[in-house]
């Protein structure tokens, strides 16, 4: 039978004392310091009186250190002691099924310190079934390695096992339908869970996030809250739901292990930073997305093929910034802004901007020093001076315009500026020499 560790309250009570002591000395030397009860700075303490409460001595006492309520004969007492499964009191309170845990102590009503395997009953007190696992009710319980939850489980709290790094193993019971946020936070040794087919919405924050899960099987969950995996730095395999529509803000960001992952037809939104720093190498975006945030891609340093939908019309901020394996993409027909930092420390070595695009946001293509050649539309009537910040001397940048009417400016800066260095490689093409260029044509 699994045994636990127990700090006695005896314990708590001369820990609390030692404390409270060391403050009232603190007090007391710095009263003599300040000159508080004395005849130096401010106005003199009145003498104490028979009637003065801070005369008085304690009864039994000399005057000086109030006595020991509490003392202790037996030296061994205080030490920690070890009790059974069955010596723990749980804690509760009644909600509209059962009950939820809130707590747990001995019945000896010392702290209780869980270690190894915990398992939860599924009834308490008077015959009360167990239905929920309280809020932070694990949480930081470092020993614990294994947890198994009763079939009578309906809901597991916010943060309800955060911070226990040693648990491998956890029953997540068929009959689960809510899991709260952040509710397996740093569980750094939970490898793999398995999902009931009753939980359709993993809708909080971070249930998994910073967790050590190498697989998850996610076919079954059809709406989630953000960054519900991330910095998963082992999680190497995914499977999405074919009824998933949004892949929320921060998913699978910094997701190191992850090389791949099927974008299910049925997803119509990407949020900002869903895959970012993952290890992600080829990627297809179904053309049913419609909704693209910032920095998706950002960050994917062994990116080295991805396909964007047709009906893209913004190339957003950062999207595929700090991706230096990246050495080419087809950007969609339809784009008509590049955003700022699109293409940030990217690997580009050609790029071909389709004729509708009018907008080049601030460093859209700033430190890209493979960059050989880019064609530019006519549309492009001014961008800002650090577009091509820090450029290779290499560079050819054609322009389907006047580049003699070609107007610059500076961000936070009214008005227009002089051309930047880089002006001079702008050579008039009246259409681009890399028309043909697609996502395999550099070989």
């Amino acid at each position: 039978m699994e045994q636990y560790e127990v700090i006695s309250m005896r314990q708590k009570q001369k820990l609390l004392k030692a404390v409270s002591l060391t403050v009232v000395s603190a007090i007391a030397a710095l009263a003599l310091l300040t000159g508080c009860g004395g005849d130096a700075g401010g106005s003199p303490t009145p003498p104490a009186s028979s009637g003065n409460p801070a005369s008085s001595t304690p009864s039994g006492g000399d005057g000086g250190s109030e006595p020991d309520p509490d003392p202790d004969p037996d030296p061994d007492e205080d030490k920690e002691t070890l009790v059974t499964q069955d010596q723990i009191d749980w804690e509760y309170t009644t909600n509209g099924s059962g009950v939820t845990l809130t707590g747990y102590h001995s019945k000896s009503r010392s702290v209780l310190k869980l270690t190894g395997d915990v398992n939860i009953p599924e009834t308490v007190g008077e015959g009360l079934k167990v239905t929920a696992i309280g809020d932070n009710l694990f949480r930081g319980c470092r020993n614990i390695t294994k947890v198994t939850l009763p079939e009578t489980i309906t809901e597991i709290g916010y943060q309800a096992f955060q911070g226990c790094e040693n648990l491998t193993s956890v029953n997540i019971p068929e009959g689960v339908t809510k899991i709260g946020s952040e509710a397996f936070y740093l569980c750094e040794s939970l490898t793999s869970v398995k999902l009931p087919k009753s939980l359709t919405k993993l809708d909080q924050y971070g249930v998994f996030r910073s967790s050590g899960l190498t697989s998850i099987d996610l076919s079954g969950i059809t709406e989630m809250g953000w960054a519900e995996f991330a910095d998963c730095v082992s999680l190497s395999k995914v499977i999405l739901s074919e009824e998933l529509k949004v892949i929320p803000d921060g998913t699978f960001s910094g997701d190191e292990a992850l090389t791949e992952i099927t974008i299910p037809a049925s997803v119509t939104t990407i949020e900002t930073r869903a895959f970012d720093g993952t290890g992600l190498k080829t990627v297809h975006v179904p053309d049913t997305v419609k909704v693209l945030g910032n920095e998706v891609f950002a960050g994917c340093e062994n990116l080295t093929e991805i396909t964007l939908p047709s009906s893209m019309t913004e190339i957003p901020d950062f999207f595929l910034g700090a991706t230096p394996s990246l050495k080419s993409v087809n950007i969609p027909a339809g784009v008509t802004k590049i955003g700022a930092c699109a293409f940030l420390k990217s690997g580009i070595q050609k790029l071909n901007l389709p004729s509708g695009v009018t907008e080049i946001g601030e460093r859209g293509f700033s430190q890209c020093m493979s960059l050989e050649e880019i064609y530019i539309p006519a549309g492009v009537k001014e961008m800002d001076e650090s577009v091509f910040n820090e450029y290779n001397n290499n560079l050819k940048i054609y322009y389907g315009g006047d580049k003699d009417q070609l107007k610059y400016t500076r961000q936070y800066f009214s008005g227009y500026v002089s051309a930047p260095d880089w002006a001079n490689k702008i050579e008039h093409k009246d259409t681009s020499p890399l028309s043909m260029l697609s996502l395999f044509s550099l070989f």
